[in-house]
């Protein structure tokens, strides 16, 4: 009974080293898998000037006036009821330059 009650003892304590050794490596892969998504996050986050949504210029082409409506509506409408809106052509035309 003595030899098995020691090679139990003995058998745990190489668990109890390899189960020390497993945590230890999977520690590691989580501290570096977490260092490797924050990287992968910042270099999502564009913030050089290519990024549109942060350098916005409006231009008579790409850019479309809102009127009758408060930035709150549209924001409503367009987010949170994920509704869309019909846009009229204003009469007005913008004066076109006369070469001479």
């Amino acid at each position: 009974m003595a030899k098995f009650i020691s090679k139990c003892s003995v058998f745990l304590s190489v668990l109890q080293i390899y189960f020390i050794d497993y945590l230890n490596r999977a520690w590691y892969f989580m501290v570096d898998v977490v260092k490797e998504l924050e990287t992968l996050r910042q270099n999502l986050l564009d913030l050089s000037l290519r990024n549109n949504l942060l350098n916005y210029r409006p231009s008579p082409r790409r850019t479309i006036s809102i009127t009758g409506r408060s930035p709150e509506e549209v924001y409503d409408l367009f987010v949170l009821q994920e509704k869309s809106m019909k846009f009229r052509a204003t009469k007005t035309r913008p004066k076109k330059r006369q070469k001479g």
